[in-house]
Parts: structure tokens; C-alpha cells; sequence
């Protein structure tokens, strides 16, 4: 499936593991708060996540998990920065990537 957004493949690799990180990893470990924070379940957006990139980056369910996963790295009080790093990007990167990608939309 083509890229809707102006992504590099670099950059495109880090949403696919910032959405890896936030659906298996620790961030969010509670369930029933992944689904408020997140705004879908886990299941949901690890679906999403394990088809990445071969998604619709056109629909919402697609829109949402890029969306929360980025900002929710960025924002939610994990407290895991050293792992967000390791598993993803720097802090810096991360930013810069979601703000081109919501540019693009």
C-alpha cells in the first residue's frame, strides 16, 4: 500500500517502532488505561502495528495509532526514557517525525 504522508523510509521506521513499543512494551501497562489513553484497545492497535506500513494511512483507526502512539511516548508520564530510546528514537527524532507527520495529513 502506498504512503500517504511524506515520510522517509528512516522516518517510517520509527512509527513502526514507536507503535510496537507503545502495544508491547510497558508505557502503558494497565489495559482498561491503554483503551482511554489510546483511544482503542490494545488489540486494536497492535493489529495496526504488525501491518505497519501495509495500512490505510487514510483511515481513522490508522490515523488514531500513529497519533497516540507518538504523542503517548512523548507525553504520558512513563517515566521510561532510557527504554523509549532504546526501543524507538531519541526524544528529539521522535518529535520531529510526528510533527511531519501530522504536517503531511
Amino acid at each position: 500500500m502506498p504512503s500517504r504522508t511524506n515520510l522517509s523510509h528512516e522516518e517510517r521506521e520509527i512509527v513502526r517502532r514507536a507503535l510496537l513499543a507503545i502495544v508491547n512494551g510497558a508505557y502503558i501497562p494497565d489495559d482498561v488505561e491503554f483503551e482511554v489513553v489510546f483511544g482503542s484497545t490494545r488489540a486494536e492497535a497492535k493489529k495496526i502495528a504488525e501491518a505497519w506500513p501495509e495500512v490505510d494511512e487514510r483511515s481513522e483507526p490508522v490515523r488514531l495509532a500513529i497519533n497516540s502512539a507518538l504523542n503517548n511516548l512523548l507525553g504520558y508520564p512513563h517515566g521510561m526514557h532510557a527504554e523509549r530510546e532504546r526501543d524507538v528514537a531519541p526524544k528529539a527524532e521522535i518529535e520531529r517525525v510526528f510533527r511531519q507527520w501530522r504536517a503531511s495529513l
